[in-house]
């Protein structure tokens, strides 16, 4: 039997990394692709760097798929299918709204999928698919194959992403242990990704986030660089207690605590989620397109103490402002971690700030000009001179 398992790519995400340093392969197919064994074979295809040919030799085709990508999931799947290829469906959006997906596969996995995933080969190689694939509970990942990356092309360096955790199921809080950032170093961790998400204790607290405790940050932060280990953390703009003030104060903050870098998001309400179904319920949802709801290219919902372009103008400004020149440097001052490392990833981001996007930031909304959309000159939202920073 002959597999192939392919990565898609939204087109408005890939328009928006587009110059970006950190662009890691995704190892979600290298890792179901060391599952099939001789007589199998199998090929992957990475639509970020390769071109999806349906008509590519394969018997059983499977497909990643996330929210945003569903429909252009759907449109390769029916395709694949058309050609008599069998097409398994899985990943978020699959897991999320198996009913939508269905109609586009000949099975669907649902949830995570090492333990489903080798009954899913036994079954195709017999011609005899199920449905739907549930796992009965999370996998462990211990003795797990180890990813196929011989199978990955065109990524470099950026193929040798390390997976060791899926998230953590306590609230605890950010504090860390000294024994394990020092293994961490001692293995080579360059960079560990914090999912600090805001600077505002009363938005973490209506997101039921509150068990990251804001006043914890710099201690931690400071931690972990003390280990020589670079910090990323992940922002998002949207909450519910976020309002026109909250880009400054986020700047201020972020670069105090010396953030080496930043993934910089806006709130997603993703189909099945209780976000999604409050917003549905509450009328603020801007679109059902699900293209938009990627994080970084649209602002898909009405906040709640901000027009939705105030807060695209108020995203934009901070990415404009933390991957500055100035800011990058004071950062990295503070920091005094890897600095060429984290200069060189934040000129990535900062220079893929221009990238020409397509569609439009505000679903349904007119074109303007005093909405800042990369291509067109930048409009000012705040103070063009940066923040004063406490010391």
């Amino acid at each position: 039997m002959r597999v192939l398992l392919v990565t898609p790519e939204n087109r408005f995400i890939r328009a928006f990394r587009r110059g970006q340093l950190n662009n890691f392969a995704q190892l979600t197919m290298a890792h179901l692709a060391a599952f099939v064994r001789p007589p199998h074979t199998v090929a992957l295809v990475d639509e970020y760097v390769q071109h999806v040919d349906v008509d590519a030799p394969a018997d059983l085709v499977g497909i990643t798929c996330n929210t945003p990508n569903a429909s252009h999931v759907y449109r390769l799947a029916d395709a694949f299918r058309a050609r008599g290829r069998m097409v398994v469906l899985g990943g978020p959006h699959p897991t999320l709204l198996p009913a939508e997906a269905r109609a586009h596969a000949d099975a669907l996995v649902v949830g995570e999928a090492e333990t489903t995933w080798p009954q899913v080969l036994a079954d195709a190689a017999r011609g005899a698919l199920e449905p739907e694939y549930r796992a009965a509970e999370p996998p462990s990942l211990e003795r797990l194959p180890p990813p196929r990356r011989d199978l990955i092309v065109g990524r470099g360096l950026l193929a040798n992403a390390v997976v060791a955790t899926r998230g953590c199921p306590h609230r605890c809080s950010y504090a860390r242990d000294e024994r394990l950032l020092a293994a961490a170093a001692r293995a080579g961790c360059v960079c560990l990704f914090l999912g600090l998400e805001s600077f505002s204790e009363r938005s973490l607290e209506l997101a039921n986030k509150s068990f990251n405790a804001v006043e914890s940050y710099a201690e931690v932060v400071a931690r972990i660089h003390a280990h020589g280990i670079t910090v990323q953390a992940g922002i998002v703009f949207g909450f519910d207690g976020d309002d026109e003030d909250t880009f400054e104060k986020t700047l201020v903050e972020a670069t105090r605590l010396g953030l080496d870098g930043a993934t910089v998001s806006l709130l997603t309400p993703f189909p099945g989620t209780p976000l999604f179904q409050q917003l549905e319920r509450d009328g603020r949802l801007l679109t059902r397109d699900w293209s938009y709801y990627n994080g970084k290219t649209a602002v898909t919902f009405r906040p709640a103490r901000m027009s939705p372009e105030a807060l695209w103008n108020g995203y934009m400004w901070f990415r404009r402002q933390f991957f500055s020149r100035q800011c990058t440097l004071e950062r990295l001052r503070r920091s005094g971690v890897r600095p060429l490392q984290s200069f060189a990833l934040n000129w990535g981001y900062g220079r893929a700030l221009e990238n020409a996007l397509p569609g439009w930031p505000i679903p349904g909304g007119e074109r303007s000009a005093a909405v800042d959309w990369p291509g067109a000159p930048p409009q000012p939202f705040f103070s063009d001179q940066p923040p004063v920073v406490p010391r």
